[in-house]
Protein backbone atom coordinates (compact mmCIF):
# COMPACT_ATOMS: atom_id res chain seq x y z
CA UNK A 1 0.00 0.00 0.00
CA UNK A 2 1.05 3.59 -0.62
CA UNK A 3 0.73 6.57 1.85
CA UNK A 4 -2.04 8.90 -0.19
CA UNK A 5 -2.29 11.29 2.80
CA UNK A 6 -4.39 11.62 6.43
CA UNK A 7 -7.15 9.76 6.64
CA UNK A 8 -9.46 11.14 9.60
CA UNK A 9 -9.90 7.86 11.81
CA UNK A 10 -7.24 6.05 10.62
CA UNK A 11 -3.73 5.48 10.96
CA UNK A 12 -1.13 4.25 8.03
CA UNK A 13 0.63 1.63 9.80
CA UNK A 14 2.56 -1.65 9.33
CA UNK A 15 -0.34 -3.74 11.07
CA UNK A 16 -1.38 -7.33 10.69
CA UNK A 17 -2.22 -7.62 7.15
CA UNK A 18 0.98 -5.69 6.23
CA UNK A 19 1.45 -1.40 5.47
CA UNK A 20 -1.35 0.43 5.05
CA UNK A 21 -4.67 2.20 6.53
CA UNK A 22 -6.05 0.85 10.37
CA UNK A 23 -9.15 2.19 12.10
CA UNK A 24 -7.10 4.66 14.60
CA UNK A 25 -7.91 3.25 17.94
CA UNK A 26 -7.58 6.66 19.68
CA UNK A 27 -10.99 8.09 17.36
CA UNK A 28 -12.70 5.41 19.94
CA UNK A 29 -11.56 6.90 23.16
CA UNK A 30 -14.63 6.80 25.87
CA UNK A 31 -15.84 10.39 27.33
CA UNK A 32 -13.73 10.94 30.28
CA UNK A 33 -15.88 11.44 33.56
CA UNK A 34 -16.62 13.34 35.45
CA UNK A 35 -17.25 15.65 33.25
CA UNK A 36 -17.92 19.48 34.42
CA UNK A 37 -21.07 21.03 33.36
CA UNK A 38 -20.45 24.46 35.09
CA UNK A 39 -19.06 26.44 37.38
CA UNK A 40 -20.62 28.78 39.76
CA UNK A 41 -18.06 30.98 42.49
CA UNK A 42 -15.82 28.23 44.40
CA UNK A 43 -19.11 25.26 43.32
CA UNK A 44 -18.57 23.23 40.00
CA UNK A 45 -21.62 20.72 39.07
CA UNK A 46 -20.24 17.48 37.87
CA UNK A 47 -21.75 14.22 36.28
CA UNK A 48 -20.19 10.99 37.30
CA UNK A 49 -19.86 7.98 34.71
CA UNK A 50 -23.19 6.78 36.08
CA UNK A 51 -24.76 10.30 34.76
CA UNK A 52 -25.86 11.14 38.52
CA UNK A 53 -24.99 15.13 39.12
CA UNK A 54 -23.01 16.02 42.16
CA UNK A 55 -21.61 19.37 43.22
CA UNK A 56 -17.97 20.20 44.39
CA UNK A 57 -16.24 23.19 46.73
CA UNK A 58 -12.83 24.25 45.49
CA UNK A 59 -12.27 26.20 49.05
CA UNK A 60 -13.66 23.81 51.13
CA UNK A 61 -13.12 20.54 49.50
CA UNK A 62 -17.44 19.36 50.07
CA UNK A 63 -18.84 17.48 47.43
CA UNK A 64 -22.33 16.86 47.76
CA UNK A 65 -25.62 15.59 45.99
CA UNK A 66 -27.58 18.73 46.74
CA UNK A 67 -27.57 21.83 44.36
CA UNK A 68 -26.12 24.53 45.77
CA UNK A 69 -28.19 27.92 46.02
CA UNK A 70 -25.68 29.68 44.04
CA UNK A 71 -26.99 27.72 40.72
CA UNK A 72 -30.49 29.25 41.33
CA UNK A 73 -33.63 27.62 40.59
CA UNK A 74 -33.11 23.91 38.35
CA UNK A 75 -35.78 24.42 35.01
CA UNK A 76 -37.15 21.79 33.77
CA UNK A 77 -35.24 22.04 30.48
CA UNK A 78 -32.14 22.25 32.58
CA UNK A 79 -32.56 18.87 34.97
CA UNK A 80 -33.50 16.66 31.86
CA UNK A 81 -30.79 15.23 29.16
CA UNK A 82 -32.16 13.16 26.17
CA UNK A 83 -29.75 9.94 26.03
CA UNK A 84 -30.10 7.02 23.64
CA UNK A 85 -30.39 3.26 25.21
CA UNK A 86 -28.65 0.48 24.10
CA UNK A 87 -30.17 -0.14 21.64
CA UNK A 88 -31.06 3.10 19.92
CA UNK A 89 -34.29 4.03 21.55
CA UNK A 90 -34.27 8.16 22.73
CA UNK A 91 -35.43 7.87 26.30
CA UNK A 92 -34.71 11.16 28.78
CA UNK A 93 -33.02 11.33 32.48
CA UNK A 94 -33.41 13.71 34.79
CA UNK A 95 -29.74 15.01 36.32
CA UNK A 96 -31.01 15.74 39.60
CA UNK A 97 -33.44 12.94 41.02
CA UNK A 98 -32.06 10.01 38.31
CA UNK A 99 -35.93 9.68 36.96
CA UNK A 100 -36.14 8.52 33.39
CA UNK A 101 -39.10 8.86 30.94
CA UNK A 102 -39.11 7.50 27.52
CA UNK A 103 -41.67 10.98 26.35
CA UNK A 104 -39.97 14.46 26.39
CA UNK A 105 -40.96 16.25 30.23
CA UNK A 106 -42.63 19.53 29.93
Amino acid sequence: ATFVGSKEGYAFKNGEQGVGYYKDGASTLKETFPKSLRTSGEWTELQGEDLKVYYYNASSAVTQWVMPSVFGEATTASTWQETKSADGHIYYYNLHTHETSWTKPE
